[in-house]
């Protein structure tokens, strides 16, 4: 997580996919959570909507600039805040139709992974939506996978990797998915309510697998 805090204004990697029209579902009368928001990709097509927006991020830079760019916005809370934190609470007592975590998984060792999800039960309700959108392991690909096993010794988990800048230093580490190894994260608290794997665009422009499944919480 060290990685992605640090990482400059309007800098944050945003590529994995939304799903064709899932955006189009929100009005105004929705409340709508984006964790890792980062810059503010997705949350800048939500807020002119006239919805209800909380944006969370780990890093600083990103929400400082968000913050600025909507001051002026009433429907708008931006909050620097660490969903894979224990101790999480949230800075508003809402809970959220629509939950977004694009990319926010693969961002997360294995430990942070389960307490994220445990915590945006916090905010949800039965019939929320959480848009999930993560790469997934791309093992064709012979230079991917000599990439998974060579950064294996210090990232401790196959599938994830270092990704680096043009002057070779390191921008950020993220961990891309086996189909089973994402659904078992999620089968304890959610059920998929709708599967899509698609192609997606990675932070170099290469094109990679990924997976977009919305889900809601089980009724327990």
């Amino acid at each position: 997580m060290e990685y992605w805090e640090k990482i400059e204004q309007n800098k944050t990697p945003s590529t994995s996919r939304v799903l064709d029209g899932f955006i189009n579902k929100i009005d105004s009368q929705s409340r709508v959570v984006e964790i890792g928001c980062g810059y503010g990709r997705i949350l800048d097509q939500c807020i002119p909507k006239g919805c209800f927006v909380y944006g969370i991020d780990i890093n600083k830079n990103e929400i400082d600039v968000l913050k600025l760019k909507y001051k002026d916005y009433e429907n708008v809370v931006l909050e620097e805040n660490d969903i894979a934190d224990i101790n999480f609470k949230p800075k508003v007592t809402y809970k959220f139709d629509y939950v977004f975590i694009n990319g926010l998984l693969g961002a997360l060792n294995l430990e942070q992974r389960t307490i994220a999800l445990k915590n945006i039960l916090k905010l949800i309700h039965t019939g929320s939506v959480i848009h999930l959108s993560e790469f997934l392991l791309f093992e064709e690909n012979l230079e991917m996978k000599d990439r998974y096993l060579k950064d294996l010794a210090e990232t401790e988990e196959y599938g994830t990797f270092l990704v680096y800048n043009k002057e070779g230093e390191i921008v950020y580490q993220t961990h891309n998915f086996s189909e089973n190894e994402i659904q078992d994260l999620i089968s304890e608290d959610f059920k998929i309510i709708k599967k899509e794997l698609l192609d997606f665009k990675s932070y170099s422009g290469k094109i990679k697998p990924g997976i977009i499944l919305l889900l809601q919480t089980r009724n327990k």
